[in-house]
């Protein structure tokens, strides 16, 4: 299609900003299935917000079409949607897509530099220490179980713990990427 690749380009070019010099890229979001495949994260992702749904317009059904509703639909959607939130940075921490501060060419190179090693610090400890907070509520809430569902709740904080020590190997995984310049 010509003006995607119009539009491709002109994205690309009007972002090749200063940044790119400090060590933060603007990744193109994956195309395809096969994309999906190689980053389990979406895939993951995907597949929670298509669950949520299905599970969230079913329970539309029951409770509107046949005036009875599902006690366990809202903490599935609950507890998926944490659940996906936490994926969703591991995505985030990949595609260097988190919120940021654009200084630009404002500050000097040399400042830049230093402020996007203290940036990824920060990040590492933030996801780090989250992790390891995560796993602590885990042993605490090992008896303890869901109000509908009945499962332990110690699978979900289990399961954002894993989800954050994704995040925090994604966001290492990125000291070693060749698209950006350092």
């Amino acid at each position: 299609n010509k003006w995607h690749a119009i539009s491709a380009s002109a994205w690309n070019n009007s972002h090749a900003s200063a940044d790119c010099k400090v060590g933060l890229a603007m990744a193109e979001p994956p195309e395809g299935w096969r994309a999906l495949t190689q980053t389990p994260e979406d895939a993951l992702g995907v597949a929670l917000l298509l669950a949520i749904f299905v599970v969230m317009v079913v329970s539309v059904i029951f409770r509107y079409g046949l005036n009875d509703s599902l006690i366990w639909s809202e903490e599935v959607a609950r507890y998926g949607l944490v659940l996906m939130t936490f994926i969703g940075a591991a995505t985030g921490c990949r595609r260097h897509s988190h919120i940021a501060v654009d200084l630009g060419a404002s500050i000097p190179l040399a400042l830049r530099r230093l402020l996007a090693a203290c940036v990824f610090i920060a990040s590492l400890a933030v996801t780090g220490f989250l992790a390891w907070q995560a796993f602590a509520i885990t042993a605490v809430l090992r008896t303890s179980r869901s109000a509908a569902l009945e499962i332990p709740l110690a699978w979900l904080y289990g399961a954002v713990g894993v989800a954050l020590v994704w995040a925090t190997l994604r966001l290492v995984m990125t000291l070693w990427r060749t698209d950006i310049p350092r």
